[in-house]
Parts: C-alpha cells; sequence; structure tokens
C-alpha cells in the first residue's frame, strides 16, 4: 500500500522546480534592464537633439530623482517582477509562492551584484525599494498565477 504523502505527485506540489524559478528570474531581470537601456538611448537622443551635452545627459540620467526615466524604470521593475513571479509559477511543478520567493530572490540577487559597482551609489531608500519591488511582486505574480488557475 503506498503512502499518498510519500507519492511522487505529493513531492511534486510542496517543492519548487529550480529551472522554472531560473526562468523567472531571467525575465525579472531582463526587462527591466531592456526597458531601461531602451530609454536611456531614446532619452539621450532626444536631449542631445535639443542641444544638450553628453555630460549633461550623463547627469540627468544619473539621478535619483522622479524625472521620466526612473518612474518608467519603477513601472517596468513592478511589471517584470509580477511577470517573474507569474513566469516561474507557470513553468514550475511546486507551490506556486514557492516559485515566485525563490524567482525573486534570485533576480534580487542580479541587482544586489550591479550594486557592488564601486562607482554606483544610489540613495539606499532606492536600493531597499528595489530588492522590495522584486521579491514582493515576483510573489504577486505567482500569487496571481495560482489564483487564476
Amino acid at each position: 500500500m503506498t503512502d499518498s504523502l510519500h507519492s511522487p505527485t505529493s513531492r511534486l506540489q510542496t517543492g519548487f522546480t529550480w529551472h522554472a524559478a531560473f526562468v523567472g528570474a531571467a525575465v525579472g531581470i531582463a526587462g527591466p534592464a531592456y526597458t531601461g537601456t531602451l530609454t536611456s538611448n531614446v532619452t539621450t537622443w532626444l536631449m542631445v537633439a535639443n542641444g544638450r551635452s553628453l555630460q549633461e545627459v550623463y547627469a540627468y540620467l544619473g539621478q535619483y530623482a522622479f524625472t521620466l526615466p526612473m518612474v518608467l524604470g519603477f513601472f517596468s521593475s513592478v511589471l517584470f517582477a509580477l511577470a517573474c513571479g507569474w513566469v516561474s509559477a507557470a513553468y514550475g511543478r511546486g507551490s506556486a509562492i514557492s516559485q515566485g520567493f525563490v524567482a525573486g530572490i534570485l533576480a534580487a540577487s542580479f541587482e544586489v551584484v550591479m550594486l557592488l559597482n564601486p562607482t554606483s551609489s544610489p540613495n539606499p531608500a532606492y536600493v531597499v525599494g528595489g530588492l522590495l519591488i522584486q521579491v514582493f511582486g515576483s510573489v504577486a505574480g505567482a500569487w496571481v498565477f495560482r489564483r487564476t488557475r
């Protein structure tokens, strides 16, 4: 007689799947990176076309203020954090919330590595906010996936 708590299918429902977490994290990393690059390039082209020097453009893009590129980056981070959890939960075979949490931690670890750059000096509130958005957004995306399935 087989105990249902030890059957292969019950094991799949309680854990998480690493490859799905990595795919979800890739979405959570690549989306904001692409959006940020696109936004920065368009902003640079527009500002240079209006007579600004590259130094002025870089100073504008490098400030942590309520600018259009920063707002677009924020919304991109939220959107792709949700997508990170959704994708991880969709491809994983375990708990959707576990999938989203692990994918969010993996994506946030990329942000931590990028912040170790010695030339970067962001406001600590932005750092904490960005990490929380990534983890909680990913869990929220996984939760939404679970609720819709």
